[in-house]
């Protein structure tokens, strides 16, 4: 009697099922060696921890250290689905934007807001809210050639080395800005860290408040920066991050800015300065700064 051969499908099938268990046989022998060998595992665990410490200080992971080619299209796509979440949240944003703007009426001189009222010296200035981390400097928990300074800071019991590079004109673009708006650092890092960085400057005493994570707002996996709970005139803030995510709600405030990481050829800086001294005696800011934009 013959034994009837297979068909051409079963055998693409059985071919298949053959790969796919060599495939996890492979995955579970890479896994195994991993657990059996401790230099594997001491680096995994300490490359997760250097994550984790990144995350404790940072507003953004540095792209350079931890992102890896799964991660940018990760990115990429969280950033495809972001974008079709505008038009929603546009719409959401106008309804918050219509009940800050009652809130506000009804709490002007409240302690509910992230700042104090104007000192008598900045009274009437308007308000420059800057970013730090990517947009006035750069930091590492490795470290980098030629840092400004290394700083060192403690979380949770531990000790950590932060290397710092400042962006080229931050110190020429603080005292600059400094004498025609009120400078608020606005910071979606931690506190000690951000402290720490803005003590360095050469003229900290233009930056006139300080805000830091705790005072953002978090929208899925952003920092949000809402301007509208600030205490001030939303019609003469703006906002300078590199992060767009940062002032989703208020785009209409914003400046944007380049990321920087090493760039010793960046003028972005430069750039603002002139363009800010023009704003700085504008009649309508936020016309001012749509011009800019576009």
């Amino acid at each position: 009697m013959e034994i009837p051969l297979e068909s051409h499908s079963d055998a693409l099938i059985h071919k298949s099922q053959i790969k796919k268990t060599q495939k996890n046989l492979n995955q579970n022998n890479n896994q195994n060696q991993n657990e059996n060998n401790p230099k594997l595992q001491k680096t995994s665990n300490k490359m997760a921890k250097r994550r984790k410490s990144s995350s404790l200080f940072f507003c953004c992971i540095e792209p350079n250290q931890m992102k890896t080619k799964k991660k940018k299209k990760k990115n990429r796509k969280k950033q495809k689905r972001m974008k079709q979440k505008l038009c929603q949240e546009k719409e959401q944003k106008l309804k918050r934007n219509s009940l800050s703007k009652c809130i506000l009426s009804l709490t002007e001189n409240s302690t509910t807001h992230l700042l104090p009222n104007q000192s008598t010296e900045d009274h009437g200035k308007k308000t420059l809210i800057l970013d730090l981390d990517e947009t006035l400097v750069h930091s590492s928990l490795d470290p980098i050639s030629n840092p400004d300074y290394v700083l060192e800071v403690t979380v949770d019991s531990e000790t950590y080395k932060v290397y710092v590079k400042k962006r080229p004109g931050v110190e020429e673009f603080l005292s600059s800005v400094g004498l025609n708006f009120e400078i608020i650092i606005f910071t979606a890092s931690d506190t000690q860290y951000a402290n720490a960085v803005i003590e360095r400057f050469e003229n900290k005493e233009v930056i006139k408040g300080r805000l830091f994570r705790d005072s953002c707002t978090q929208h899925e996996s952003f920092y949000v920066k809402d301007l509208s709970l600030l205490g001030r005139d939303l019609k003469t803030t703006i906002i300078i991050d590199n992060s767009p995510m940062s002032y989703m709600w208020n785009k209409e405030n914003s400046l944007p800015i380049s990321t920087w990481i090493n760039d010793p050829n960046d003028t972005e800086l430069f750039k603002l300065s002139t363009l800010l001294q023009e704003i700085a005696h504008s009649d309508d800011t936020l016309k001012a700064l749509s011009l800019l934009r576009k």
